[in-house]
């Protein structure tokens, strides 16, 4: 599980959520960080949990090269503003959005139905 966002406070809320999950998760502050992670460790990943708006290179690139480093990605975005939502569509649908802010059952919601809607797929890191 590969967690991004730029706010510290999101981050340490989602690694404690999951990890109570019984998930193992690995953090990015930004996207390019996101990105030199996921191209290292993509086959291990076995779910994304990215903000859309990052600063510097944001979370629609970014999901656009984790698609084109692996194609059957799964990716859930989440974003505290309402116009990130539905007006621009990110590159290819993700597997959940979470509209920030969001409760830990909430996360944990979208993040397993990633997981079930991922298969086989799944890797170490779930």
């Amino acid at each position: 599980m590969l967690l991004v966002d730029d706010d510290e406070g999101v981050r340490a809320f989602g690694v404690a959520v999951l990890e109570r999950c019984g998930m193992r998760v690995i953090t990015a502050s930004d996207g390019r960080e996101a990105l030199d992670l996921y191209a290292r460790r993509a086959r291990e990943i076995d779910v994304v949990v990215l903000d859309r708006t990052l600063p510097g290179t944001g979370g629609d690139d970014v999901l656009g090269e984790i698609r084109r480093i692996r194609p059957d990605a799964s990716v859930v975005l989440m974003s505290g503003y309402a116009e990130a939502v539905g007006r621009d569509a990110p590159p290819r649908e993700p597997a959940g959005f979470l509209r920030k802010p969001f409760t830990h059952e909430a996360l944990a919601r979208e993040v397993r139905r990633a997981l079930e809607a991922g298969g086989s797929a799944r890797g170490p890191t779930g």
